[in-house]
């Protein structure tokens, strides 16, 4: 028989693994407290707080690359079963491109402000691409079957791209009522003097099927173009109130 999850179980369920984790507790970095002359329900005392910022940043420049008559292939098929926790995959069978998978948690304890900033700035600039008469595949089918956590799962078969998959969450855990938890991500980019020509066929495919059972964040960027950014980018903010 199942029951059901408290919405602090729930929260410690959708984290499971931190891979970066910021934690501060008690006088630690405490912000003033200002004393109210009456008492005000709008009015937050703090006295913790945990702050973290990931940067991201990716520079594909000054490339010459001719790409005729080729097959390229990325394929997960039939695997990432029962898995719990954080998965990352990076599979890449083109030129001259940038993957990353990135995760920032930020967890606040007591009465606490929780913050996560993610921060991305992609630069594709003077590359010079041709291509002609190519096969580009990429390939999710059947995985994660029964898994939970967070999943991030880069495929290119391309050339110049950058695929990225980033998540921020901040979490804030109050003893009392008061908790406050933000999190943002901002995603820059910028492309000048880039040439991208194309002769004959170019046959392209990205496919994710079979994704069953799994509860948790799945973040899946697929890429089979050229100087392309295929990117996701997830900000969650979670308040867990104990009285």
């Amino acid at each position: 028989m199942s029951r059901p999850c408290s919405v602090r179980e729930a929260a410690q369920q959708a984290i499971a693994v931190a891979l970066s984790l910021a934690f501060l507790a008690g006088p630690a970095h405490a912000l003033p407290q200002e004393p109210a002359p009456t008492p005000d329900p709008v009015l937050l005392t703090l006295s913790a707080g945990a702050f973290g910022t990931a940067f991201y940043n990716s520079s594909v420049r000054d490339n010459v690359i001719v790409d005729v008559g080729t097959t390229s292939t990325a394929t997960i098929q039939d695997s990432i079963f029962a898995n719990r926790g954080i998965v990352q995959v990076n599979q890449d069978a083109g030129q001259a491109s940038n993957q990353a998978n990135m995760i920032l948690i930020v967890v606040g304890s007591g009465a606490a402000i929780a913050d996560s900033l993610l921060v991305v700035e992609v630069a594709h600039e003077n590359n010079i691409v041709h291509s002609g008469n190519v096969t580009r595949t990429n390939t999710s089918q059947n995985v994660l079957d029964g898994s939970a956590g967070i999943v991030q799962i880069n495929q290119n078969t391309g050339n110049t791209n950058t695929n990225l998959n980033a998540l921020a969450i901040a979490l804030g855990l109050a003893a009392g009522d008061t908790a406050i938890s933000m999190s943002d991500a901002a995603l820059r980019k910028t492309a000048t003097g880039n040439q991208y020509t194309v002769e004959g066929t170019l046959t392209q495919s990205n496919t994710i099927s079979g994704l069953t059972n799994y509860s948790g964040i799945a973040q899946i960027a697929q890429s089979n173009g050229d100087g392309n950014v295929a990117a996701n980018t997830m900000s969650i903010g979670i308040v867990v109130l104990n009285k």
